[in-house]
This record gives C-alpha cells, sequence and structure tokens, in this order.
C-alpha cells in the first residue's frame, strides 16, 4: 500500500487535511517550539523559533485555509456574533465587523491580471492574512510564564498590530503590514489549491 501512488482523490484528501489544519500547527509550533521556558532540555532549545523558520509554510497553509472557507462560503472573520443575526439588528452584525471597507482599490493603476486575482480573493484572504500577522507578533511576544506587566505589554503590542490590519486600505496594504513578499500568483495559485480541495 505504502509503495501505490496517491489517487487524485487521496491527494485532495491530503490537500483539505493539510489547509483546515495551518491555523492550529502554526498556533502550536509559537506554543510549543517558540518558548525561553527554562524546564526545556538544551537539546529542545533553539536559537531560530520554529514559526521563524517555517514562515513560508505556515503562509502557505494559512492561504489555502482561506481558499477552503472561500469554498464553503465563509467571508468574514468568524467574530460575527450570532445575537445579532438572530435579533435581526443588521446594526450589530456591521459594529461586530470592524474592517475597513475594500470594496473601492483607487488610487491604483490599472491591475495586472495577478494582481486583479489577488484582488478579486482579497475579502476571502483578509481574515487569515490577519492571522498570520497576529501569529507573527505572538511569536515575538509569547514567553512561558510572562509576568502580568510583560502580559499587558505584549497585549497592547498585539491590540496596536491587529489595529493596523483592521485599518489597511486594501490587500496590498494589508501584505505590506504582514511583510508579505510572496508572489502574488503564487498567493492566488495557494488560495485556489485550496479551495479546490472542498470538492
Amino acid at each position: 500500500m505504502l509503495g501505490n501512488p496517491p489517487t487524485h482523490r487521496s491527494r485532495i484528501y491530503i490537500y483539505f487535511c493539510l489547509a483546515a489544519s495551518a491555523p492550529m500547527a502554526a498556533l502550536l509550533s509559537i506554543l510549543f517550539y517558540n518558548s525561553d521556558d527554562k524546564s526545556k532540555s538544551a537539546s529542545r532549545k533553539s536559537t531560530i523559533s520554529q514559526w521563524e523558520t517555517h514562515m513560508s509554510r505556515f503562509l502557505t497553509g494559512l492561504i489555502r485555509c482561506a481558499g477552503q472557507r472561500h469554498a464553503l462560503g465563509l467571508s468574514d472573520s468568524g467574530c460575527v456574533t450570532s445575537r445579532g443575526l438572530s435579533t435581526g439588528n443588521r446594526k450589530n452584525v456591521d459594529k461586530a465587523r470592524s474592517f475597513v471597507d475594500w470594496s473601492d482599490v483607487s488610487g491604483r493603476s490599472k491591475p495586472s491580471h495577478k494582481s486583479s486575482m489577488i484582488e478579486e480573493y482579497s475579502r476571502d484572504l483578509r481574515p487569515l492574512l490577519t492571522l498570520y500577522v497576529l501569529f507573527g507578533e505572538l511569536s515575538k511576544e509569547f514567553v512561558a510564564n510572562k509576568d502580568d506587566e510583560g502580559n499587558e505589554e505584549s497585549s497592547e503590542r498585539l491590540a496596536a498590530k491587529l489595529e493596523d490590519c483592521y485599518k489597511s486600505n486594501n490587500i496590498y496594504d494589508l501584505l505590506d503590514i504582514a511583510g508579505i513578499n510572496m508572489d502574488h500568483g503564487a498567493i492566488c495559485r495557494a488560495f485556489e489549491k485550496g479551495a479546490r480541495s472542498i470538492s
């Protein structure tokens, strides 16, 4: 069985699992392999965190996850409360969505095909790219057993970074904030691969 090449169906399933597990894999890499915890043996400590070493892989996984969410019809961050929806109060729902509206990408020159594709996917990419930014900040800030004052300072820096992401004017601003230099075509291909893993 191990010698058989993977079928198309099994390959799709592997892509599905990899994309679905990307957010948890990123978080766990920070929690378990990013710590200066004195209780870890010398062999488990490293100067470069697992997050820093594999950032591009985590980014690709999160982009594929965004593609999956797109294929499933999930377009917001998932933070909208059901209370506003169940009462029919649209005002509460709009308040819960604190992202700046990206419907206008004015001020930019006519986009190339690759750029127009990334703009087409931008609303679905936004929550996972924001999560990527937060994971990057968390990897800088997280230390097990940090004191309360240190936690408060870290949470303020995380909140400021999150605010920058929320206020970004378009996908290009968010990519700059995130420090993502990945080719836009590669971003679109990863997104599409995630979307195809749902079929």
